[in-house]
């Protein structure tokens, strides 16, 4: 393994890990009256950011997703 292949695998695990403790977090907060189906989605705009936001961040590709605004 590379350096840089490394440095790629540590970037992939604090990420994943990054997304895994935001989304426990938010869990945590959840709206208990709220349908699981509007907990998800509550969660998943949160996690993804507003949408003025997403076609600059620097740590995401340029992709565009299906569920977006």
């Amino acid at each position: 393994m590379t350096n840089e292949d490394a440095k790629g695998s540590r970037a992939l695990r604090q990420r994943k890990r990054a997304v895994h403790l935001a989304g426990a977090a938010l869990d945590d907060r959840a709206d208990s009256f709220a349908s699981s189906k509007d907990q998800s989605t509550r969660k998943q705009h949160l996690l993804d950011g507003p949408t003025e936001f997403r076609e600059v961040r620097v740590d995401r590709s340029n992709e565009t997703s299906s569920d977006e605004d």
